[in-house]
């Protein structure tokens, strides 16, 4: 499996639906920017993301309604990243239990190893 490692300004998750997507979008020290619902439409999409396009990064659960978001980031040249909601929960978990939210788990190696065990 390959895992999206490059750094960016911001970060974009997208729970998204067939009519509707609730955007949170973190700065690099996860400082939230942005939480919104909105209607799934490029105008909304690309509307929301406006402020965050210098470097932002988009991501998306793999479900049946991600099709139109990947091709809209693609023609727009703004990175995107599918997800396996498996691995979502993972990290779902880590935040709730406080680990940091970063793709260096060094700092964290005993409880991410502690929380995988249990998956």
């Amino acid at each position: 499996m390959r895992f999206y490692t490059n750094q960016h300004k911001f970060y974009c998750g997208i729970d998204l639906h067939a009519r509707s997507m609730y955007l949170c979008i973190l700065d690099q020290e996860g400082k939230t920017m942005l939480h919104r619902n909105c209607r799934a439409t490029p105008d909304d999409f690309l509307r929301a993301v406006q402020p965050y396009r210098e470097d932002v990064v988009v991501a998306v659960e793999c479900m049946f309604v991600w099709y139109w978001l990947a091709d809209l980031c693609t023609q727009e040249a703004i990175p995107f990243v599918l997800g396996h909601a498996l691995y979502e929960t993972f990290e779902f978990s880590k935040i709730w239990l406080g680990v940091s939210f970063s793709p260096n788990f060094s700092k964290n190696r005993d409880l991410v190893e502690d929380i995988t065990s249990r998956c």
